[in-house]
């Protein structure tokens, strides 16, 4: 997944090199076609190759152009491959679950990108409160609470994961339309070298959400 298809130039220019040739002037030009082939186009034509299923064998740049058509995780932070394979991975489970994507797909990517660091909460409101809605959201069911449509995207913010605010509008494309995200990202302060008093308080959390 996420890799350079095998195909070589001769896959696409075998008609030409097999075809008949009346005279050296059709093999001269062969010959040329072939080689412009080989050291201009073939790339170009591989991609094209894998349109039918980016996500199979295909080169980073089309993974990228088929995740953007379907705004999904654009990732460029490594130099391995890792990044393309997870795009490639995220976009073949875009595509097969069609109809069924929900919170299911979007826990899936929250797992591909942050794995070990991310949950999804359903939100609860007090019925007594309901007039001030959404002031009084909890992620806990209580007394007189009543299930809300929208969920909050928890993840800790980290060196390995420092491009969540870039992420974050993404993941709040993937949840279905009737479920209103809040994304909230906790710094633990514990793992930052500052010279001040932080109150007895362990993390700050900053909603990345406008909702």
């Amino acid at each position: 997944m996420g890799k350079i298809s095998k195909l070589q130039a001769a896959d696409f220019t075998r008609t030409v090199q097999e075809s008949h040739k009346a005279n050296e002037l059709d093999e001269a030009i062969a010959g040329v076609f072939t080689k412009l082939i080989e050291e201009y186009e073939l790339e170009g034509l591989v991609d094209m190759n894998s349109y039918g299923a980016p996500w199979l064998e295909s080169s980073p740049v089309v993974i990228e152009r088929f995740s953007k058509l379907n705004g999904l995780v654009i990732l460029r932070q490594d130099t391995e491959g890792l990044s393309t394979d997870i795009m490639a991975m995220i976009l073949s489970a875009w595509q097969g679950m069609a109809s069924g994507r929900g919170l299911e797909f979007l826990q899936f990517v929250l797992n591909m990108l942050f794995p070990g660091n991310n949950r999804v909460l359903r939100l609860w409101h007090s019925k007594e409160l309901a007039n001030s809605y959404p002031v009084a959201v909890s992620e806990k069911e209580m007394p007189g609470s009543f299930l809300t449509s929208r969920v909050r995207i928890a993840l800790t913010l980290d060196d390995d994961n420092s491009d969540i605010s870039d992420i974050a509008p993404v993941l709040e494309k993937l949840v279905p339309w009737h479920i209103v995200p809040e994304i909230a990202v906790s710094v633990n302060f514990s793992q930052v070298d500052v010279a001040v008093a932080v109150g007895g308080y362990r993390y700050h959390v900053a909603y990345l959400s406008p909702y």
